[in-house]
């Protein structure tokens, strides 16, 4: 809390920085070793910043190619196609519902949510085949 001409004041919360993704992480380390590699002088160096630069697009695409979640507000699954979905801190596997021309809503089997509760929604993964197991 800052104080100012002894009044206490409350942070502004727009002001406080949330935390970096992985994904940010990796795409500031790419970044620093492209910025490096277009001013640094010598060879060795200019290999070491390509190589750097590689090896984290390389580990951008692996961690966007597994991170599958997706927002709600960018779309939704078809209506009866079950998914892991997220609300709150809890995962649950629902499906989109609508009676008639009625409003759509997520079913878990149990009942019927408002579409808003809910945050991200991601396929549900096939199962190993019996050939995997082998």
């Amino acid at each position: 809390m800052t104080q100012l001409s002894n009044v206490p004041m409350q942070p502004n919360p727009s002001a406080v920085e949330r935390p970096l993704t992985l994904i940010e992480k990796l795409e500031q380390a790419r970044d620093n070793h492209n910025y490096y590699l277009k001013t640094c002088g010598n060879d060795r160096d200019k290999a070491y910043h390509s190589f750097g630069k590689k090896c984290y697009q390389k580990a951008i695409d692996i961690v966007k190619q597994h991170n599958e979640w997706v927002s709600v507000n960018e779309r939704l699954p078809d209506i009866g196609q079950r998914v892991l979905t997220q609300k709150g801190g809890y995962m649950t596997i629902c499906s989109l519902y609508r009676r008639g021309q009625g409003k759509m809503r997520w079913n878990d089997g149990r009942r019927l949510s408002d579409l808003e509760h809910y945050t991200h929604w991601m396929p549900i993964p096939q199962p190993p085949s019996k050939a995997q197991d082998d």
